[in-house]
């Protein structure tokens, strides 16, 4: 979690892919040279770095880079249900897997929605970075535009409305959700 995202998808595009696809031309090669051909074996051995897209790359960047702070979220949201909740469906006879799907997750996923909402309009406006590697997302067309046509002002307050109508969005869908499921306390 102490990691920049930017820093993050860089180090995933320009330096974890390179590394994995040449251990993938090891592993391809050496089931060539032990008598297994065809198929997989053959395409790991003549894999090449470019032949992964930017895109999934950066993917996997955002991805590993959001996985932390959710584990987090997710963590402290079954920590906050108290212990004798699980308790009592022990005491009902519940197997440990029942107790937490049954009682545990969904009086969880009522404490976690606001935090999980938050991180995930903050990685909606943090795939903006992923831009900068070349992946053609909302900011990079922007940009693109804005070059060829000289209409900069324009253009950026276009992304920049794109991205308040998608998070303002996915906003309200999470205050619905909260709402929806926070009938059950009031009753």
């Amino acid at each position: 979690r102490g990691i920049p995202t930017l820093v993050l998808v860089y180090y995933v595009v320009l330096a974890v892919t390179p590394e994995f696809v040449r251990l993938l031309n090891d592993l391809g090669a050496w089931l060539v040279a032990n008598g297994v051909s065809g198929g997989l074996a053959e395409q790991f051995a003549t894999m090449r770095t470019r032949d992964v897209s930017t895109t999934s790359r950066a993917i996997v960047g955002l991805a590993i880079s959001y996985s932390a702070f959710l584990s987090e979220v997710f963590r402290a949201g079954i920590d906050s249900v108290d212990h004798g909740q699980r308790e009592a469906g022990i005491s009902l006879g519940m197997t440990r897997w029942q107790v937490m799907w049954l009682i545990v997750l969904p009086q969880a996923l009522r404490n976690i929605l606001p935090a999980l909402a938050n991180d995930f309009i903050a990685m909606l406006k943090e795939s903006s970075l992923v831009s900068i590697v070349g992946v053609n997302d909302i900011t990079r067309e922007g940009s693109t535009y804005a070059s060829a046509n000289f209409v900069f002002f324009q253009s950026y307050n276009v992304v920049a409305i794109t991205y308040l109508v998608l998070t303002l969005s996915l906003s309200i869908v999470v205050k619905a959700l909260e709402f929806f499921l926070g009938r059950s306390r009031r009753r």
